[in-house]
């Protein structure tokens, strides 16, 4: 993705989210005691190229851009600190992605960066297609070798 798209989503994103901790320091008129109200990022791509007929070839575009929509997601959305009971966890990441021999290793990543994924094929979907939702719950804390 191109830096400056890149910078401008996380501009948006974060000029529209208030992430201040809820503290007891009156800040911005609100009274001792009151607490903010943090907001909760999901993330909905819905995406996919479009398809060749070539399952190999469909399956690497459809992984490349999962990727890039995952690696978006991280950089966007702040992971919850260890040990916090921070709201974070309804931060949510729901991307659109083809069942393939990667889709194992897709969620294995997804799984590093966060605390719940799950795999859902729409009901309306019919039973032959390989698309669905991987459907992401609460960043994880990033580790300290990222």
């Amino acid at each position: 993705m191109d830096a400056g798209v890149r910078s401008r989503i996380a501009q948006l994103l974060n000029s529209s989210t208030p992430r201040d901790d809820d503290d007891d320091d009156p800040k911005d008129g609100r009274q001792e005691g009151e607490k903010r109200i943090r907001s909760t990022t999901i993330i909905l791509s819905d995406m996919l190229h479009s398809m060749t007929g070539i399952p190999t070839r469909d399956s690497q575009s459809s992984l490349d851009l999962s990727m890039t929509v995952a690696d978006l997601a991280r950089d966007l959305i702040p992971a919850s600190p260890p040990g916090s009971s921070h709201a974070a966890a309804d931060d949510t990441l729901i991307l659109k992605h083809l069942q393939s021999e990667f889709t194992h290793q897709f969620r294995q990543r997804l799984l590093a960066e966060w605390a719940t994924v799950k795999w859902v094929k729409p009901l309306a979907s019919r039973a032959e297609s390989r698309e669905g939702f991987f459907v992401t719950r609460g960043r994880r804390a990033q580790s300290q070798e990222d």
